[in-house]
């Protein structure tokens, strides 16, 4: 399945999925190209309980953590609570990028009206006068 429009984007997150998988390692991405805009994620390295699954309403992360799936009770806990901290640090790195993101963005809107043709979305100078 291809997620991004722009061919170049869709080989980049290629890439950048098979070197997560290739280092077990979990990730939230987004990319950036001169008009586009793309964000994935890979969830599901070996020591995650977590799942993307396509379901009718659309992409869905899935948890699976059955005690008959594990050899003890702590190994399962240990894959939850990896799962979660993978989950917790995603979480984080979001909010302050947003808050970050979402700051800059208003200071170029102070200073002229932009239009961001990535997501459709005008950006409008602000009149210095009702600041």
């Amino acid at each position: 399945m291809s997620y991004m429009q722009d061919p170049n984007m869709e080989e980049a997150r290629k890439e950048i999925v098979a070197i997560l998988q290739k280092r077990d390692l979990m990730g939230a991405v987004m990319i950036a190209g001169k008009t586009r805009s793309g964000f994935f994620h890979e969830i599901s390295p070996t020591w995650s309980c977590a799942k993307m699954e396509d379901t009718p309403q659309g992409p869905a992360v899935r948890i699976k953590s059955k005690r008959t799936d594990y050899n003890s009770l702590a190994e399962q806990k240990e894959h939850v609570e990896a799962t979660v901290n993978g989950f917790m640090g995603m979480l984080e790195v979001h909010k302050f990028i947003g808050q970050t993101l979402m700051g800059v963005i208003q200071m170029i809107g102070q200073k002229m009206d932009i239009h961001s043709v990535s997501t459709d979305h005008r950006i409008q100078k602000i009149d210095p006068s009702q600041e």
